[in-house]
């Protein structure tokens, strides 16, 4: 069994506190914090593989960010997809054919919404930049609620 120092050092100690903090706190929310964390991680990866395609498109690859935004969208898409089915809900349900369907139906959608969102933003004169993470921003609540609740909803830890 690893000592205090041991544990502190390595950031764990305090990883477990935060959660057992959150969980107490947040009673309610407590089945959630766990999976929550995980869509974020998952989200937070899918972003950076978003604006970084969308970064080297438009600067290295001079595409037009209307056009490059959709293809960083596709992109992230499949990203997400992988970490979210294995890390995120460790679903052991259900068909994976219908979580991929469901999950593309889901996607579809918030991907639209993401392209759609990052366009109006960027044509209001929003940097293209902060018009995609604003458009991210948005989409992720919709994105967490539909797996949460429609792709994965059997599922559990």
């Amino acid at each position: 069994m690893a000592s205090f120092a041991a544990k502190r050092e390595s950031g764990k100690y305090f990883w477990d506190a935060g959660l057992a903090y959150l969980r107490k706190r947040f009673p309610r929310l407590a089945p959630h914090i766990d999976q929550g964390l995980k869509f974020a991680l998952s989200g937070g990866v899918g972003a950076v593989i978003d604006l970084g395609t969308l970064t080297a498109l438009v600067r290295i690859a001079h595409v037009r960010p209307e056009w490059a935004a959709t293809c960083s969208s596709f992109f992230s898409l499949l990203v997400v997809f992988l970490m979210n089915k294995f890390i995120t809900f460790r679903s052991r349900k259900g068909k994976a054919s219908t979580q991929i369907l469901k999950f593309g139906i889901v996607y579809a959608i918030a991907i639209c919404l993401n392209i759609g969102l990052s366009i109006l933003f960027i044509r209001l004169g929003v940097h293209y930049f902060f018009a995609k993470v604003l458009a991210i921003g948005i989409v992720m609540f919709y994105n967490y609620f539909m797996l949460h609740s429609f792709v994965f909803a059997h599922s559990g830890e």
